[in-house]
């Protein structure tokens, strides 16, 4: 009978180490496709020009099962959020209008009282603190542990998340010279408003002859010049 018992506590044993083999190699194998797979969006995501359409193809598919596949969907999503967010700033830092602002031909169009280029300047003032806010939210802790808040994920699994998929992010969150864009840009519109402002306030004390900018006097081209070589400074 002992015999007996000692060969089923046997079977038993083996049993559980294969299935704790198998949960080890399963689980490893995950892992390694997920940190594979978020490398390689990584990789897409540091170049000057994205590739969407290779970046989406990665972000619209799971690789990974089970908890892993919960991870790396949150991870993706947050990655979605901030391409979106950066796609966003790209066409706001790219809008031609936006350098035409300060030309002789804007001057002529909508000069002197820029009633439309006011109107523009500050839709284009809104939505860069749009972008600022967003951005700061999205680096927030807080928003980045509402892609996991639901899952009901094992510690080792948040761990993952935060350590191993989130951690490439963190540098983005303490890089001073990123987050100095917006407050350099901030200070070009003040200054594109300044020189509109002063064009408007001195309506009568210029005039456009042969596609230049003329000033009743050198006073008021020094006062409107140093207000253009303000951009510089924030360049």
């Amino acid at each position: 009978m002992k015999k007996k018992i000692g060969m089923i506590v046997g079977v038993l044993v083996g049993l559980f180490v294969v299935w704790f083999g198998y949960l080890f190699v399963t689980s490893y194998i995950e892992n390694t496709k997920l940190l594979q797979e978020m490398n390689n969006v990584y990789e897409l995501l540091d170049v000057e020009e994205l590739d969407m359409d290779k970046i989406n193809e990665h972000l619209n598919k799971t690789v990974t099962k089970g908890d892993y596949g919960k991870i790396e969907q949150a991870a993706k999503s947050y990655v979605r959020d901030f391409v979106t967010l950066t796609s966003t700033f790209t066409e706001w830092s790219q809008d031609e209008s936006l350098v035409q602002v300060l030309t002789v031909e804007n001057y002529q169009l909508d000069g002197p009282q820029f009633t439309k280029t006011n109107e523009y300047l500050k839709e284009k003032r809104d939505s860069l603190e749009e972008i600022e806010k967003e951005y700061k939210d999205l680096m927030t802790d807080t928003r980045k542990d509402s892609y996991i808040k639901n899952l009901e994920l094992d510690s080792v699994y948040v761990d993952i998340y935060n350590q191993d998929l989130m951690g490439d992010f963190e540098e983005l969150r303490t890089d001073k010279e990123l987050q100095d864009i917006f407050s350099d840009l901030t200070n070009i519109l003040n200054v594109y408003d300044e020189a509109i402002g002063f064009l408007k306030g001195n309506a009568s004390e210029w005039t456009i002859e042969n596609d230049t900018l003329i000033f009743t006097n050198d006073h008021l081209l020094n006062e409107y010049n140093t207000i253009i070589d303000k951009i510089d400074n924030e360049k």
